[in-house]
Parts: structure tokens; C-alpha cells; sequence
């Protein structure tokens, strides 16, 4: 998968989000909650790959979702299936005009370099944004909005 110019992607989508957010009183994108997921433990200068899940997405047509993982110092954005720019932690995934569906939405992998801090070390999602099947934005809502990996040597 190419890597897209995010941040020309959001901003190009500024217009649509106050054309539209009047629209997302709508039923259409209510309910959605996102989480990541992966292992509670993790050693410095390894990569273990964590989940990005959706749940609530029956009949709402959620065909596009963009977020932003927040890691600690010393925590990288090394791959993901979604289209990420590892220097901004700004992902995104979908790109259609086809409903996603509950379950795994994308898989990311970590690096926990040596720098990393020995202990527990938070990572969550974000500036969580979403398109419908008609590309009208709105804000999705979160649960569960992160999780904490303990590291050690």
C-alpha cells in the first residue's frame, strides 16, 4: 500500500467536516467505539504488533477511519496495514467506498527501543475521525482509549 500525505488528506477534508457536521446529529455514525489491543508486556528492542478495532458498525456504513496513535518517548510506529506516516503516528484505513465491518480494522507494529522507559508506558488512540459510504465526516467516539504495555530490558 502507497503511503498517502496524510495531513493533505485531513486538511483537504476540513471543508466537508463544517459542510457536513451538522449532519452527524444522524444515527449513521452513533455507537461507533474503537480500541487497541495487543500484549501487556513487551522488551525494549522489540516490535509486537497491537490491533485497532471497531465494534457498533452494524447499518452505519463507516467506510473510512483516521487516527492518531500517541506513544511514549522511546515507542515508534514501525508497519502497519493501515496507510500510516510513522514520523506523525496519523493512520488511516478503509480508503473505500465499501462499509467496513466489526472485528480487526488494522494492525500496527511498535518498536520499544532501547531508550524506551522500563515500566509501564501508556499508548492510545486519537483525533479519531470517520467517513461514511457518502464521504461525510464525523467524530467517532472512543472506549477503552488505551492501554498500558509494560517494558522491560
Amino acid at each position: 500500500m502507497q503511503l498517502i500525505p496524510l495531513g493533505k488528506v485531513r486538511q483537504g477534508a476540513k471543508s466537508s467536516l463544517i459542510l457536513f457536521s451538522a449532519l452527524c446529529f444522524s444515527p449513521l455514525l452513533v455507537g461507533q467505539t474503537f480500541s487497541i489491543g495487543g500484549p501487556a508486556t513487551a522488551k525494549q528492542k522489540t516490535s509486537p504488533t497491537f490491533t485497532i478495532s471497531m465494534s457498533g458498525s452494524s447499518g452505519k456504513n463507516v467506510a473510512t477511519i483516521q487516527w492518531t496513535v500517541q506513544l511514549p518517548a522511546g515507542v515508534y510506529l514501525a508497519q502497519s496495514s493501515a496507510a500510516c506516516n510513522p514520523s506523525t503516528g496519523i493512520c488511516m484505513a478503509g480508503l473505500s467506498n465499501k462499509a467496513l465491518t466489526d472485528g480487526t480494522i488494522a494492525t500496527v507494529r511498535l518498536t520499544f527501543s532501547k531508550s524506551t522507559s522500563i515500566g509501564k508506558n501508556w499508548i492510545s488512540l486519537g483525533n479519531m475521525f470517520a467517513a461514511d459510504v457518502n464521504g461525510y465526516d464525523c467524530d467517532v467516539p472512543l472506549t477503552g482509549p488505551g492501554m498500558n504495555v509494560k517494558v522491560s530490558k
